[in-house]
C-alpha cells in the first residue's frame, strides 16, 4: 500500500468533513442577523453547535493526514507548507477568538430574552468580516497547496 496516497486520502477526507461542518456553522452565523423569532434563533444556534463538532473532527483528521505526509516525505524544507500551516493557525484563532464568542453572546441574549442586546449583536458586521477573512484565508491555503510557490 502506498503510504503517501493513504495519508493524502485521510487529509482530503478531513477537508470534506471540515468544510461540511464549518459551512453549515458559517451559514447559520450569517443567518442569525436576519432572524427575529426566538424559537427559530434557538434552532439555528442548536444546528450550529451540532455541526461545529463535525468541523472540529474534520480539522483534526485533515491535520493528522497532512502532518503524516509532511513527516514522511520531508516537507519541512518547503516554505509553502509552513505558510499554509501559519494561515490555518490564524484562521483557527479568528474562529475561536471572534466567531465563537459572537455566537455565545447571541445564544445568551436569546436565552435571557434580551432583545436590545440581540438587536445590537444582529447589527454587527463581525460575522461578515470573519466570513471573508476565513474565505480568503482558505483560498490562500488552496493556492499554496496547488501552486507550491516556494
Amino acid at each position: 500500500m502506498n503510504g503517501y496516497l493513504f495519508w493524502r486520502l485521510v487529509h482530503f477526507c478531513g477537508i470534506v468533513v471540515f468544510v461540511a461542518g464549518h459551512g453549515v456553522s458559517a451559514a447559520v452565523t450569517l443567518a442569525l442577523p436576519k432572524e427575529h423569532d426566538p424559537l427559530r434563533l434557538e434552532t439555528l444556534l442548536g444546528l450550529s453547535r451540532a455541526t461545529i463538532v463535525w468541523s472540529n473532527v474534520g480539522l483534526l483528521v485533515l491535520v493528522v493526514g497532512g502532518a503524516a505526509n509532511w513527516i514522511r516525505i520531508d516537507y519541512p524544507k518547503q516554505g509553502w507548507l509552513w505558510t499554509a500551516a501559519a494561515v490555518l493557525a490564524v484562521l483557527a484563532a479568528a474562529g475561536i477568538g471572534l466567531a465563537a464568542p459572537y455566537v455565545r453572546r447571541v445564544r445568551a441574549a436569546v436565552a435571557n430574552d434580551d432583545r436590545e442586546r440581540l438587536a445590537s449583536l444582529q447589527a454587527s458586521r463581525l460575522p461578515w468580516r470573519v466570513f471573508w477573512l476565513e474565505t480568503l484565508g482558505t483560498a490562500v491555503i488552496l493556492w499554496l497547496m496547488v501552486y507550491k510557490p516556494f
